[in-house]
């Protein structure tokens, strides 16, 4: 998923709402043994500060992963908040 800078830039920001493919990390075995169930969702906003750029936001996934006390499988949320200026 890509955002275009110019874009965000010549718009003085950015909205996205939905949901963000996490197939090809889960390829690349970049989340170990946990295995995402579903889609991701993810709310990002892009704004303008100076000559860079803000992003704010929120993305939520159920994961499957091992109980670490019985090893059964166990499905969980992952909830998180992130801003990040470029």
């Amino acid at each position: 998923m890509r955002f275009a800078v110019h874009e965000i830039k010549e718009q003085e920001g950015l909205a996205f709402s939905g949901p963000f493919p996490l197939e090809e990390f889960a390829a690349e075995g970049l989340f170990g043994e946990a295995k995402p169930e579903g889609p991701c969702a993810v709310d990002l906003e892009f704004s303008v500060g100076g000559s860079g750029i803000l992003m704010e936001g929120r993305g939520e996934v159920r994961w499957r992963v091992a109980c670490n006390r019985c090893l059964e499988p166990h499905l969980g949320v992952f909830d998180a908040v992130e801003d990040v200026e470029r």
